[in-house]
């Protein structure tokens, strides 16, 4: 009841501040031919050498995705992707982003549908411009599924120099291409202020009901902060599901040694059990990207697990990527 009552705040204030301000009417020297389409996409291929025992090495296209995006008029678009190699396991179809966005309301952005939802920092980058072959294991691990059902808020403020974002989605909960499994809703936001030039912190929230009644939460809090060539990321997330509670958190140092070539290095860390001892899994990963221009990209990347008892299961990886 309280995330209906949430809602119904939220779109009352976005009407009230916005609707007044929005122009019903285009000047014909400012007309643009409706409606239009943007073709859009990236494929990869990668080869891994998997240290692990019984592991078979090998090419493969983890993702293979193919987009359409389009301007209905001045303030409705449209965008709809699919995914041809289907490599994430929690989306049930090739479809990954079915909606539509408006800016009627004046200063805010509207989109309803089936979207990529708002929470922390990794999951909020575009997939084709993630700094690794992989995501960190927090990311992976709690935030998932990454796409789902239902209506999301967004709007900037600026005061003076300090700039601001705030995000909020009402979701099914149940992840993409899926009914809801419940009467209950939940709830996503993200919030950044970027206080200095180059510098951006953030804090995300999510709450819901998976099933027919397992509670599941998360928190978040994240850090970019960029200095001439080099730059730092960060990112906590604590969850909990039903009773069980799970964090993690990553840091990644970047150097531009190149216009066309960049050095990272990652630290990540998950507990996927933090009441039980020695449940965390630990991973150093080394990557070095190069680009071949704006649009083809390759990267390579060396991840060194550490787990107790510890395990031989090191993956070395390397990966072309080009997108449109």
């Amino acid at each position: 009841m309280k995330r209906f009552a949430v809602l119904i705040v939220l779109l009352v204030a976005v009407t009230l501040t916005g609707l007044f301000g929005v122009e019903t009417t285009t000047p014909a020297s400012t007309q643009t031919q409706y409606p239009n389409l943007v073709l859009n996409g990236f494929a990869r291929v990668r080869y891994t050498w998997d240290f692990g025992p019984n592991k078979v090495d090998g090419f493969s296209i983890p993702n293979a995705r193919f987009g359409i995006r389009g301007d209905i008029s001045k303030y409705f678009s449209y965008t709809f992707s699919i995914e041809g190699a289907n490599a994430d396991p929690e989306n049930k179809k090739m479809v990954y982003d079915v909606y539509i966005e408006t800016t009627i309301i004046k200063d805010f952005k509207i989109r309803l549908g089936q979207f990529k939802y708002a929470f922390g920092l990794e999951q909020s980058t575009p997939e084709a411009d993630i700094d690794f072959i992989n995501k960190a294991d927090v990311v992976s691990n709690l935030i998932k599924p990454t796409r789902d059902i239902g209506l999301q808020v967004s709007r900037d403020f600026n005061f003076s120099s300090v700039r601001s974002n705030l995000t909020l989605a009402l979701v099914n909960g149940s992840g993409s291409n899926v009914q809801d499994e419940n009467n209950r809703k939940t709830l996503v936001g993200r919030f950044l202020l970027t206080p200095l030039k180059g510098l951006t912190l953030g804090a995300s929230y999510y709450d819901g009901t998976t099933g027919i009644a397992d509670k599941k939460n998360r928190v978040g809090a994240e850090l970019k902060l960029e200095i001439s060539k080099l730059f730092l990321k960060a990112e906590f997330i604590t969850g909990k599901d039903i009773t069980v509670k799970k964090d993690g958190y990553y840091f990644t140092l970047g150097y531009t040694i190149l216009p066309s070539t960049v050095l990272l290095v990652r630290y990540d860390n998950y507990d996927l059990y933090r009441e039980l001892v020695d449940m965390d899994i630990s991973r150093w990963t080394i990557g070095l990207n190069y680009y071949f221009g704006k649009n083809v990209l390759w990267r390579t990347n060396y991840e060194r697990r550490m787990e107790k008892p510890a395990v031989k299961n090191d993956v070395f990886s390397t990966q072309f990527q080009v997108k449109f």
